[in-house]
């Protein structure tokens, strides 16, 4: 739960005085940013008694692709429009490809 208020507000880290007294690159905060997903993920799984051995999957290596293209697009954003336009513009448009995908590419049935 932690993990999902902290990662949830991320954006706000970014319009703090010290990160914007820094001028940090989107980079550098990302890579902050993404060892930290990791560390929290890694620590979820072993408190929950993984019974499976971690491997590795191309989904997760295209997803992770995907999530950091995303971000480093995201970190702009905030910084520009502000941590309440910024967000609200690219949930809409993740609703309107995901639709599109689902209905579209996928075939889904649309239902009331």
């Amino acid at each position: 739960l932690a993990a999902a208020v902290i990662f949830g507000a991320y954006g706000v880290l970014i319009k703090t005085p010290g990160v914007q007294e820094a001028r940090v690159d989107t980079m550098i905060f990302q890579l902050y940013y993404s060892a930290g997903v990791v560390i929290a993920s890694l620590v979820i799984w072993g408190a929950a008694s993984a019974s499976r051995e971690m491997e590795l999957s191309w989904w997760g290596v295209a997803f992770a692709s995907l999530w950091v293209g995303s971000q480093l697009a995201a970190y702009p954003a905030v910084i520009l429009l502000g941590y309440a336009v910024g967000p609200a513009i690219w949930a809409g448009v993740t609703i309107v490809v995901s639709f599109f995908w689902g209905a579209g590419v996928f075939r889904e049935e649309v239902r009331h």
